[in-house]
């Protein structure tokens, strides 16, 4: 009989760290995100819906399709684009549209600036001088109301607020892309009347060639301005004024041969050409008091 003699393996690791070698360790704190769409300033980590807030460094990912930069960061949104105004839209966790909508109304996520309800061919407003996206996924109706079942989107865009900010960013690429941005704001009265001014002008001459009608398709251009007022008054109350508006061109045909050998290509006898313009006006006065806050608003 042959015994195997019994053989005990002993493994040890280390792992080394700063706080095992007592080295002080540094600590990041981030700064603490608030949600705007429910009125109220609460934390995000506080929610209990599921939400994404998105915030500048976010939105700059597609400069000429906004919305398909939304989707890119946000979970469980997908964008479909067609290239038109009023033919983009939405799917929050595969609820949404079927098609595309056949009116303003006709959507399945909401949208709003400021907390204010807009129509779905507004989607998406001007994404310039933006503080933050949030994107809350469905359904939504207690705070968008109806068309709310994917769920919500909230634009909250750089408030006057006192704080002194100039800004010129110019930038240029390939396929005529341009992009001149001009950001001003501060106190116009101190601690009393405080001001904001954004512009924007973006073009793009698109890279998609049309070997029939001429020319390329694809291209882009947006010219948007917005005014931001907040007065403040001995009583307690501030009061804000938004005036923002929007003009936007496309050359974009969403008809190309797949199967053509110099894929993308396009075939179309014209060059197509969709316009949209967009105008708002925000108006919105509040006070706090004990524990809670009164706040008034209205748009057009």
């Amino acid at each position: 009989m042959t015994r195997t003699p019994l053989r005990i393996f002993v493994i040890a690791s280390a792992i080394t760290s700063p706080g095992l070698l007592g080295a002080q360790e540094a600590i990041t704190q981030l700064p603490t995100l608030y949600l705007q769409a429910d009125r109220r300033d609460e934390e995000l980590k506080d929610q209990p819906r599921a939400v994404t807030v998105l915030t500048d460094a976010n939105l700059q990912a597609s400069p000429t399709e906004p919305g398909a930069g939304i989707a890119l960061h946000s979970p469980g949104l997908t964008f479909s684009g067609f290239g038109q105004p009023g033919t983009d839209f939405l799917n929050i966790r595969g609820v949404g549209p079927l098609g595309y909508p056949l009116s303003a109304t006709d959507h399945i996520v909401a949208f709003s600036v400021n907390e204010v309800p807009t129509s779905g061919f507004g989607f998406p407003p001007a994404m310039l001088d933006m503080d933050q996206v949030e994107v809350f996924r469905g359904p939504q109706g207690t705070v968008f109301g109806r068309n709310a079942l994917g769920g919500g989107i909230n634009f909250v865009p750089r408030a006057a607020d006192g704080v002194r900010e100039r800004r010129f960013v110019i930038e240029a690429g390939t396929d005529g892309y341009r992009v001149g941005d001009f950001v001003a704001g501060g106190w116009l009265v101190e601690d009393r009347l405080a001001g904001r001014i954004a512009l924007r002008f973006q073009d793009f001459d698109g890279d998609i060639p049309n070997t029939i009608a001429g020319g390329t398709e694809g291209g882009a251009s947006l010219s948007a301005a917005r005014l931001s007022l907040t007065a403040y008054t001995d009583s307690g109350w501030d009061i804000s004024a938004m005036l923002q508006g929007d003009r936007s061109k496309r050359h974009s045909s969403y008809l190309l041969y797949y199967e053509h050998p110099d894929f993308p290509e396009s075939g179309d006898d014209f060059i197509p050409e969709n316009s949209r313009e967009n105008r708002q006006f925000i108006l919105k006065a509040g006070k706090d008091f004990d524990g809670m806050r009164f706040t008034l608003s209205t748009a057009a």
